[in-house]
This record gives C-alpha cells, sequence and structure tokens, in this order.
C-alpha cells in the first residue's frame, strides 16, 4: 500500500481478522483520536502462529472481510502486506511498510498482552528504534506489562518510545463471533460473506 499524501502520521494495527468486527474499528478509532493519526492501517496477518491454522479463513477472505468494514471509513486502510511479501516477523513488516512509505510517520499498535512477551519478539530492540509503539489496553494485562523487561528497557532510553493507552475494553471477540455471527458485533456485509463462502461452519 502506498500514501499518495505526504507526511501523514500513520497507525500499523495488526490483526487476524477472523472475522473483523467493530470492536476492531473502536481500537482503531481510540487510537486515531488519541495519538493524533491521520490514518489507521490495518495490517492482516497471513499467518498467526498462536492461532489454529484450521480455524483460520483464507487471507483473501479475511482482507476481503477488512475492506468491506473500512469502506465505511476514509481514515481506515487494509495493508496485505505480509502475504504479498511473504513476510510473518513484525520487525520484518515494519520495515517493508516504512521502506515503501518514507515520507509518513508511523506507530506501531499492540496490545497490552504482547507488551508482556514483547522483549521475545524478534529483533524487538531495532523495532524500538524505527518507531514508537502505542499499547492498547487489555483485560487483566496492563500490570505485567507495565513490569515487562522490554518497557523496563524503554524507561532507560533518552525518550521511552512506549505509549500506554487508557483506551476502553472492548466486550467483542472473534471467536465468539465466530461462534454466533451477531449483526451488531460486526458489519452486516461482513455476516453476509462469511455465509456465503461458509468461512466457519
Amino acid at each position: 500500500m502506498n500514501s499518495h499524501i505526504s507526511d501523514k502520521k500513520i497507525g500499523l494495527f495488526g490483526l487476524s481478522a477472523n472475522p473483523p468486527h467493530y470492536g476492531h474499528v473502536k481500537m482503531a478509532q481510540y487510537a486515531k483520536s488519541v495519538l493524533g493519526l491521520d490514518e489507521v492501517w490495518w495490517i492482516v496477518a497471513a499467518h498467526n502462529p498462536l492461532k489454529d491454522a484450521a480455524e483460520l479463513a483464507p487471507f483473501e477472505d479475511r482482507v476481503k472481510m477488512c475492506e468491506i468494514i473500512a469502506d465505511d471509513y476514509k481514515w481506515l486502510k487494509v495493508s496485505d502486506v505480509e502475504q504479498r511479501l511473504g513476510l510473518n516477523k513484525s520487525f520484518d513488516v515494519i520495515k517493508a511498510v516504512v521502506a515503501e512509505n518514507p515520507e509518513n510517520q508511523f506507530t506501531w499498535i499492540i496490545g497490552g498482552d504482547n507488551l508482556v512477551n514483547f522483549h521475545k519478539w524478534y529483533k524487538w530492540q531495532d523495532i524500538l528504534n524505527i518507531l514508537p509503539v502505542a499499547v492498547m489496553a487489555r483485560p487483566g494485562q496492563m500490570e505485567a506489562a507495565a513490569r515487562s523487561p522490554a518497557y523496563g528497557y524503554a524507561r532507560t532510553l533518552p525518550e521511552n518510545p512506549f505509549t500506554l493507552l487508557d483506551n476502553p475494553l472492548v466486550p467483542i471477540s472473534s471467536t465468539a463471533l465466530r461462534q454466533n455471527l451477531n449483526a451488531e458485533y460486526t458489519k452486516p456485509k461482513v455476516i453476509d460473506h462469511i455465509r456465503q463462502k461458509r468461512l466457519y461452519p
């Protein structure tokens, strides 16, 4: 994905989108507002080692469902960079996006549960040298996140690259949506796509 207007502030929000729902939108909206972003890009995961591959809908369908939702929000974009370039590590994804869009300023958006184990990520210190990282609150995770090795390391730097957000917790999950296709949780056209393609039998 390439931006046509230079000097945008853009949040990169990784998600499995299995399926995407209004909770993802609310988190993106909150980050956009608090961080003063011009856009949020959903980076759809090609694979997720923490999830059962058998439960993961095809990548093309997950991207399509994201695009269906993003159509309603001019500031929300969908990126296929992981699949397009064959990437599966956050460092490589970030490096590729920044290289493709050098004119923009990026912030990586993660959940508090990710910060707990951030020090185990591939080239995690290099990530902190490339761009700031915003951390979305997750239930029961933020105390451990603030005590994490990565956050402790970041506090020794001249400027802490992490920003801990105090976002409202969203009681919607992709797991629950797969089990009960509720139109209150996602766009009706997403549910139509799921049913037409029989994504979650």
